[in-house]
């Protein structure tokens, strides 16, 4: 009689390879799908790409930061943290209907420890949000799509402790 040996494989087989990658890649996608939302954003009269053109045209030393690595603060004179979301903390509900989108109070969702942070390393301007989402969609501007102040008032009490009332002139 012979001893048979049968080679046994050490490591994962090549199917759990293949998963692994397929799951990678599908996490790489979720992330790039997200950070085109914050592009659109950027880009929109809302947003604040436009800011960085216009110091450039004029001389002034301006550089955009989309996230991703660690910024030194010594770098950096004055940090503009757009602020887009009046419920900070808090997951916005997602629009059911074209009417809710465009009324949609909070373009994307924020952390108040986040902003706080970044606030405390360096010098730091937070501009509020004027306008709902419907501006950016449609790129009219209208009364009906200001953003309501008494969120913002619960956004600067939470972000900085004070109690503040924001008017409009």
């Amino acid at each position: 009689m012979t001893d048979a040996v049968t080679p046994t494989r050490s490591g994962p087989k090549t199917e759990t390879w293949i998963f692994g990658v397929l799951v990678i890649l599908g996490v790489a996608l979720l992330f790039y799908l997200s950070g085109q939302r914050q592009q659109v954003l950027r880009a929109s009269p809302a947003g604040f790409d436009g800011l960085q053109v216009w110091l450039a045209k004029n001389d002034l030393p301006a550089q955009n930061f989309t996230g991703g690595w660690v910024v030194d603060p010594e770098n950096i004179d004055l940090l503009v943290m757009p602020l887009y979301d009046t419920e900070l903390d808090e997951r916005r509900d997602r629009p059911r209907t074209k009417e809710e989108l465009l009324f949609q109070q909070d373009e994307t969702d924020q952390r108040s420890a986040t902003l706080r942070d970044k606030a405390s390393e360096m010098t730091s301007l937070l501009v509020l949000p004027k306008w709902r989402s419907g501006m950016r969609l449609t790129g009219l501007g209208h009364p009906q799509l200001l953003v309501e102040p008494e969120g913002l008032d619960d956004a600067l009490l939470d972000l900085t402790g004070v109690s503040m009332r924001v008017g409009r002139i």
